[in-house]
């Protein structure tokens, strides 16, 4: 909570100098890992600095998933629909469903080069994915 206060009264004092726009895209896997983290502790309402902070990278969040990759618009459905914002989670759903690929032998699936860390790993993907389609989705033979 500490860090991400910190980070978002720079990026406010900046943007008081006129460096950037708030609301040009200034949240990344940082913010987007935090989200996903605190989300689970969702019945601890931040308040003052902390609930402002939250507050913008929430919007940020709705606004700019479809710039980011298919792990993080995962977290970010996770994240949207446990801070109230059915829709863009839905919308997210829809989207990974259309991109998804499927076969017998593999189910539903996403084709993706493996990247260098631990996130761009298919398992670990895979694993978010199936969290989020059984969360925000709750279709049975999608999540099977």
């Amino acid at each position: 909570d500490q860090h991400i206060v910190r980070d978002y009264e720079m990026l406010k004092a900046l943007a008081k100098k006129k460096e950037v726009n708030l609301d040009d895209k200034h949240i990344g896997y940082l913010e987007i890992q935090y989200l996903y983290a605190r989300s689970y502790f969702n019945d601890e309402k931040p308040s003052g600095i902390l609930k402002e902070a939250v507050d913008y990278y929430l919007k940020q969040a709705a606004q700019y998933w479809t710039s980011e990759n298919i792990y993080m618009q995962g977290m970010l459905c996770l994240v949207l629909n446990r801070y109230d914002n059915a829709n863009t989670a839905k919308a997210i759903i829809r989207s990974l469903n259309e991109r998804a690929l499927r076969s017998e032998e593999m189910g539903m699936y996403w084709k993706r080069d493996r990247g260098y860390y631990w996130f761009d790993a298919p398992i670990e993907t895979q694993a978010l994915l199936i969290e989020a389609f059984d969360e925000v989705d709750g279709d049975v033979n999608k999540i099977n």
